[in-house]
């Protein structure tokens, strides 16, 4: 890969697969605006780059339903070098461009962060099918900050999008689901003392409307049939989405890059429990990373 680029303090972004996923794609300006061979002539502004949102084929409930997983198996990707922050362009003798501190590592980042819940069902539960619910339907294609750093990347960037719930799958005798979902972070709204603060709900001309957690929030709802003893009932469980661990209740966000896993046990036909641990010190573990030296990029 060769690009002209300019001398000087520049921000060094890019991108993947941003025309090869079915599932993901971006508008056919914005994909236009990202196809610079030539900086130096470019007109392309930083802001302008930094709001590219790619979008997400979805469906419409009662239609045909798309799961948020890349069902190419193709991820999007989007990074930076030097975490985000400006680097200095300078010529070598060769004529090539090398930064004038050395910092020659792009970090990709998916746009996407992978989930996995596993149930225990302790003999009393069998799960039907799950709902998957505020689903983003787009987002930025570029983290708008460092995300090396989530509690300053998470405060920086809590999210408004348009959301959709509407796509719904079979647990077909598995107890344990893997599913991917598009980076949304979003706040509590109320006050939140234990897990189960988190799923506080009222109801209201058949409405659902959550207590704590904020309208666009994550989750997922596992619908099955509960037997214990003369106890028997349909039911169905809901469960919001983010790193919930180590007391963080009030965290839903959801962030790219990252994987996630939930364990649920079901302890009675009103009675769960839920763990979750987000996955990787590393941001970037299922990302990938770049190195340039000065000539060229070298793929690890």
């Amino acid at each position: 890969i060769e690009i002209t680029a300019k001398t000087g303090e520049s921000y060094i972004y890019a991108v993947a697969n941003i025309d090869k996923s079915s599932t993901y794609y971006l508008d056919e300006d914005d994909k236009a605006l990202l196809k610079v061979t030539d900086v130096a002539s470019s007109s392309l502004t930083l802001d302008d780059f930094l709001a590219i949102r790619f979008h997400r084929r979805y469906g419409t409930e009662g239609s045909e339903l798309f799961s948020p997983d890349p069902v190419d198996n193709v991820f999007m990707m989007s990074g930076y070098l030097n975490d985000g922050n400006p680097v200095t362009i300078q010529k070598d003798d060769s004529g090539h461009a090398a930064t004038a501190d050395g910092v020659n590592v792009i970090k990709l980042y998916r746009i996407l962060a992978k989930n996995t819940l596993t149930i225990d069902t302790n003999g009393k539960f069998t799960p039907k099918y799950y709902r998957l619910c505020n689903v983003p339907v787009a987002g930025a294609l570029v983290p708008q900050a460092d995300i090396s750093d989530i509690d300053a990347y998470t405060a920086d960037n809590i999210t408004d999008e348009e959301v959709e719930s509407s796509y719904r799958w079979n647990f077909d005798g598995e107890t344990t689901i893997s599913f991917y979902y598009p980076e949304n972070l979003q706040q509590a709204v109320g006050t939140i003392h234990g897990w189960k603060d988190r799923e506080e709900n009222d109801w209201a001309g058949g409405v659902k409307t959550f207590t704590n957690a904020s309208a666009d929030a994550s989750y997922i709802e596992i619908h099955g049939d509960y037997a214990s003893g003369n106890v028997k009932a349909t039911v169905s469980y809901t469960i919001h989405f983010g790193d919930f661990s180590d007391y963080q209740y009030d965290n839903f966000q959801v962030i790219r890059n990252h994987a996630y896993t939930y364990s649920v046990s079901i302890n009675g036909v009103d009675d769960i429990e839920v763990e979750a641990k987000r996955e990787g010190d590393n941001p970037y573990a299922e990302g990938l990373v770049v190195e340039t030296d000065g000539t060229g990029v070298a793929y690890d």
